[in-house]
C-alpha cells in the first residue's frame, strides 16, 4: 500500500478571546489535491473526518500564527489516516491541523497584615499587552472582570463623613455644573480605595440615583470595595498610560515616601524600588468599550500622579466625558508633566474649559501636602450657575 503524504491546514475563523483559551469550532478545510495520486485518487472527503481519534505522527509547539504575539502559542499536530481511493484501497495519509493554545493567566494571592482577613488576587494576562485598546480580545476579557452592581444593602462604617466626597468635589460640580435637579448620571471613578473613604461619586448615586464605575487597582482595597454593596460596577485594574494594556510596577503603600513616613496613596512607580507588585494596567477607552461606551457625566480622576499620562491616552473624538475632577498636585512626580501643561492640553487638545477655583475645599492634610484637583468641563456643556454654552 502505497504512503502518501497530504498536508491539510485548519484556517481559524474567529476574533473573540474566549477562542484563544479553547480549541477553534467550525474549522475551514484547505486540500491540495494535486499531491494525489492520479492513477488512484482519494475519493472520501477528508473535510469531515474526526481527527481526536486518529493516531498521532508529530506534535510541535510553536508560537503562534494567527496572532503576532510573543505569549501566545499554538499546537501543530500531524495525524495518521487511511483514506479511501477509486480503486477501494485504503492509502496513508497525513492530516495536519493547527490549535490555538490556551492563553496563559498568572493568578497571585496578595495579603498584608495590616488588613486581617482579607485576601485579594493579582491576574497577569501577559498576552493581552499585544493588542490595542479597541482590539476584541482587551475589551471582552475586562466584560469578564466587571462586577456588576450589588442587590444588597449598603454596607458602609461612616457614610455620613464620605458623603460629600474628600472636600466636597461632587458639590462644586453639582453646583456649577449639574445642578440640584440632575438625576440617573453615569459617573467614572478612578482610585476608588474601599469605595466609601472619601469616595468623590457617594453623594451622585446615593442622592442623586446615579450609576457607574469604581476603578481601583489596590485588590485589598478592591475587596473592601465589593463588600461595600455599592449599586456601581466595580474593576480592579489600574488605568494604563499606554494605548494597549501593559504590566507596571506597582506600589500599594505609597508613591512618595521617606523614612519618616508617606505623602501619597500608592500607585505607579519607575524608579526600580524592590517593594513592587507587577499589575496589568487597562486602557481607559477599552474600558469604555466593555461598558457600551457610555456618556460619562462625571469623572473623578485620582491616581497619585499618573493623570496626565491617562488622559493622552484617550481619543477624544470617540468618547463623551462630560466633566472631569483631576487631582493634578502629583503630576510630574512619576511622569512627565506639570499642572500647566495639563491644563493647557485638556484646553487645546481634549476640548475641555478649565473652571478655575472650581474645587476651594481643602482639609489639614491637603494644606500640608499642597494638593490640588482641578475641574474640566467639556465645551459645549450647559453650565448651571450661568445657564449659558462655554
Amino acid at each position: 500500500m502505497n504512503t502518501l503524504s497530504l498536508m491539510i491546514i485548519y484556517v481559524f475563523c474567529y476574533s473573540i478571546v474566549a477562542s484563544i483559551n479553547e480549541e477553534a469550532e467550525g474549522i475551514k478545510v484547505d486540500t491540495n489535491k494535486d499531491e494525489l495520486e492520479d492513477d488512484d485518487p482519494i475519493i472520501e472527503d477528508l473535510s469531515d473526518i474526526d481527527l481526536t481519534s486518529l493516531p498521532v505522527v508529530s506534535r510541535e509547539i510553536r508560537k503562534s500564527g494567527m496572532f503576532d504575539c510573543e505569549f501566545l502559542e499554538e499546537e501543530f499536530v500531524i495525524y495518521s489516516y487511511h483514506a479511501l481511493a477509486r480503486s477501494g484501497n485504503r492509502v496513508e495519509v497525513h492530516l495536519a491541523a493547527i490549535h490555538q493554545l490556551p492563553a496563559q493567566q498568572t493568578k497571585i494571592q496578595y495579603t498584608n497584615p495590616n488588613f486581617p482577613g482579607i485576601k485579594g488576587f493579582l491576574d497577569l494576562r501577559f498576552h493581552l499587552n499585544c493588542f490595542k485598546q479597541d482590539d476584541p480580545q482587551v475589551i471582552d476579557v475586562i466584560k469578564t472582570m466587571l462586577i456588576p452592581p450589588s442587590d444588597k444593602e449598603y454596607n458602609f462604617k461612616n457614610l455620613s463623613a464620605n458623603i460629600n466626597g474628600e472636600v466636597g468635589q461632587p458639590l462644586d460640580a453639582e453646583q456649577l455644573v449639574f445642578g440640584e435637579d440632575f438625576r440617573n448620571g453615569f459617573f467614572i471613578e478612578a482610585g476608588s480605595s474601599d469605595g466609601e473613604l472619601n469616595s468623590d461619586t457617594l453623594h451622585f448615586e446615593i442622592n442623586k440615583g446615579w450609576s457607574g464605575l469604581l476603578v481601583e487597582p489596590n485588590p485589598l482595597m478592591f475587596e473592601m470595595g465589593v463588600g461595600k454593596n455599592r449599586k456601581a460596577s466595580l474593576l480592579p485594574t489600574c488605568l494604563a498610560t499606554q494605548t494597549q494594556p501593559h504590566i507596571v510596577d506597582f506600589d500599594f503603600e505609597a508613591v512618595l515616601k521617606n523614612d519618616t513616613g508617606t505623602f501619597s496613596m500608592g500607585g505607579i512607580v519607575n524608579d526600580g524600588r524592590d517593594d513592587t507588585f507587577q499589575v496589568q494596567c487597562m486602557p481607559l477607552y477599552s474600558i469604555l468599550l466593555a461598558l457600551g461606551n457610555p456618556t460619562v457625566n462625571y469623572f473623578s480622576l485620582d491616581l497619585e500622579g499618573a493623570e496626565f499620562a491617562v488622559l493622552k491616552t484617550i481619543p477624544w473624538d470617540k468618547v463623551d466625558i462630560q466633566v472631569f475632577t483631576v487631582e493634578t498636585h502629583m503630576l510630574g512626580e512619576v511622569f512627565p508633566g506639570s499642572r500647566a501643561e495639563l491644563i493647557e492640553y485638556m484646553e487645546t487638545v481634549a476640548g475641555y474649559n478649565h473652571i478655575k477655583d472650581g474645587h476651594a475645599g481643602t482639609n489639614s492634610v491637603r494644606e500640608r501636602l499642597g494638593t490640588t484637583d482641578d475641574l474640566f468641563v467639556k465645551k459645549g456643556v450647559q453650565m448651571n450657575n450661568q445657564k449659558t454654552e462655554l
